[in-house]
């Protein structure tokens, strides 16, 4: 049984090495967004790495000399200008959220305000099933913190704040707990300082995402403390009764939390065969797996008790999230095209019909080595973070002009980045995994890596990914990079490093002046190529959800103010399509654009189109207006939150309605 157990251990670290490997190349070599950062800027963002990691062994070996207290100083020193740059930061920036965070968003604050017993759940939930809890919680969340002098959109931005600096916290107590070392503390926050993972999609959006990983980082943290730690009984059962609690509550937020549960019973069996499984830790886990697999009636229940029923007009089976992962164009990502398909049918079972027939059609015509291929297409997908920064993000709708100037190249700057720190994160886990190879492995490792492999397995072979998915194991990869990082310091503890800082100084210098040489070309080729949204509002709410329009009368105009900070290339205008009705622009009174009878093909499942506006936009402001000439009433896609979408929303209208735009450079 030891041996065996010995070779599964053995396996799962190959594993989770190749497909960490995986991670690296993906964050390297691979971009589906940014294509012109390849080559060069690969070899570039490469060398940058070992500098960096380079400099972070010599900064450490230099720790050695502070004292404790020291330590604790240049930690909280370092914490601090994260949080107050990430307040920054929430402060400037305002995102014009879509799609899935906005309806979120905008149902829990209906739900958080509202008086009546009689709230009417959106169509849209009962396709996203999943997202009811996250809403509920939101809702509560916003009815706790109602007394503060805040917006509801200001109190939801201090929340995800709080959620953020959970992450941080949790993180650097399992780090502490895996080496009891605080220099190995300091350079985890260091990385939080420096990377943009905090300060970007993590910090501006809430969402679904951070709760995983913080749930995650919790289980981690949990078991650890009973594994390693001679806790007495109550602070057994206090640290069991939250571990289960936080499973309980990610199984509710993000249903692919379940994948711990045969992570766990592989880590129970590989235990047990080690004759290291204490009590306490046995009943903890079968507290975990019961409360992981007690959110699943627990969502029926809450369903009845909000008053949710699903429409199986809208409602999407199982099958299509299998269905979508199989799209080899989409690279098992989601396709809006898929969609649709799955849209059509009237009812449930027609639609379970439907994409099981697909199902097997693409994997008939996969093959294996198709399906192999798709595999790796995937795993580079679900670890490749360099669009994080961008995840459910189509422009602002407030920030500072320094940004709306220089959207694209600050955006190209954060990805940049952002590979750095994941390609760093990477290297270090591969040297971790690879050094507890041969030897021993640490049974946390272990279980580090279950989760890992865990959680991108399953989408890899079975369910729709991105990269969203791919960065909810965060924590556990810090885990595993602190052991690489533990093993070059050992490794390097002879060398003197003398002249090391001033060559690693030079080489710094030397890829950034490149990098920067490389970079104005770059971005020249890259800009006219495409444009980017940057500035407006496009949240769409109820967009392919039986959002009714708005009604309006025979000869009335509706007029919107849009002040444009900062100079653009292109504005995008959500319309109806094939009706009837004027659009016009005006700017200091001069009339810019101007379309009447919209005869454009629908481009949206709910018959929606779009008019773009191509024109050398100044900054100042511009008059938007919607007439309706004819002497019946017309349709008009109109968008409305709780919270002010843009400011000013349209002219004599309540309930913060805005028309749907987005400025683009």
């Amino acid at each position: 049984m030891q041996i065996l157990s010995k070779f599964f251990s053995k396996a799962i670290i190959i594993i989770a090495t190749l497909i960490a490997f995986i991670g690296l190349n993906a964050n390297l070599f691979q971009s589906n967004h940014y294509p012109h950062l390849l080559g060069i800027y690969s070899w570039l963002i490469f060398g940058f790495t070992l500098v960096v990691i380079s400099l972070a062994l010599v900064f450490y070996r230099h720790l050695t000399k502070y004292s404790t207290k020291t330590l604790l100083s240049l930690l909280i020193i370092s914490y601090l200008s994260m949080l107050i740059t990430q307040i920054i930061i929430s402060h400037l920036f305002t995102v014009s959220l879509v799609r899935d965070p906005f309806r979120v968003t905008s149902t829990a604050m209906q739900l958080a305000t509202s008086f009546s017993n009689h709230f009417t759940w959106p169509i849209y939930f009962s396709r996203a099933l999943n997202n009811i809890n996250i809403t509920l919680l939101l809702s509560q969340l916003l009815s706790f913190s109602h007394w503060l002098p805040f917006s509801l959109l200001t109190q939801v931005k201090l929340w995800q704040l709080f959620l953020v600096q959970l992450i941080v916290l949790v993180t650097l107590l399992n780090i502490y707990l895996a080496t009891n070392n605080l220099r190995l503390v300091l350079l985890m926050q260091l990385w939080f300082t420096f990377s943009p993972f905090l300060y970007t999609y993590n910090l501006l959006v809430f969402y679904t995402d951070a709760w995983l990983i913080l749930g995650f980082g919790v289980l981690l943290l949990g078991l650890q403390l009973l594994f390693k730690y001679p806790l007495k009984r109550w602070q057994k059962l206090i640290v069991s009764i939250i571990t289960m609690l936080s499973a309980f509550i990610s199984e509710l937020i993000k249903p692919n939390f379940i994948i711990v549960i045969p992570a766990l019973i592989i880590w129970l069996t590989i235990l047990s065969s080690a004759k290291q499984l204490k009590k306490s830790l046995l009943l903890a886990i079968i507290g975990i797996i019961s409360m992981t697999l007690l959110a699943f009636p627990t969502n029926n229940v809450i369903n009845k008790a909000v008053g949710f029923h699903a429409d199986s007009r809208y409602e999407f089976p199982v099958q299509h999230w299998i269905m979508m992962g199989l799209n080899q164009k989409s690279k098992g990502a989601y396709d809006n095209q898929d969609a649709k398909l799955t849209s059509r049918p009237s009812t449930l079972q027609a639609k379970k019909q439907q994409d099981t027939q697909i199902i097997k059609q693409r994997l008939t015509k996969l093959g294996l080595t198709g399906y192999f291929n798709l595999i790796i297409a995937k795993l580079q997908n679900l670890q490749n973070q360099e669009k994080l920064n961008q995840s459910y993000i189509d422009g602002y709708s407030k920030a500072p002009n320094w940004f709306l100037n220089n959207p694209n190249q600050i955006n190209v700057f954060v990805t940049i980045f952002t590979k750095l720190g994941m390609s760093i994160i990477f290297i270090l886990v591969i040297i971790g995994l690879l050094s507890v190879f041969t030897k021993a492995i640490p049974k946390i490792a272990l279980l580090a890596s279950l989760v890992y492999i865990g959680l991108l397995l399953f989408h890899a072979f079975l369910w729709e990914s991105n990269n969203r998915y791919g960065e909810a194991i965060i924590i556990p990869l810090f885990f595993l990079a602190t052991l690489g990082f533990q093993k070059l310091a050992l490794l390097t503890k002879k060398y003197k490093f003398r002249h090391l800082p001033k060559f690693m100084a030079l080489a710094s210098l030397g890829i950034v002046i490149l990098g920067w040489l490389n970079f104005k070309p770059l971005m020249v080729n890259a800009d006219y190529k495409t444009t980017h949204p940057f500035y407006g509002q496009f949240s769409n709410w109820g967009g392919n959800f039986d959002y009714p329009a708005y009604q309006l009368a025979p000869k009335k105009t509706l007029h919107q103010d849009i002040f444009l900070p900062t100079s653009a290339r292109m504005l995008v205008v959500r319309t109806i399509a094939q009706q009837k009705g004027i659009i016009s622009l005006k700017y200091q009174h001069q009339t810019i654009f101007r379309q009447s009878n919209f005869n454009k093909l629908p481009t949206e499942m709910n018959g929606d189109s779009g008019i773009r506006i191509k024109h050398r936009f100044k900054a100042g402001c511009y008059a938007l207006k919607y007439q309706n000439p004819t002497n019946h009433v017309i349709k008009v896609r109109l968008q409305a939150a709780p919270y002010a979408l843009h400011n000013p929303p349209i002219d004599n209208l309540n309930g913060h309605k805005s028309f749907i735009f987005m400025f683009r450079k």
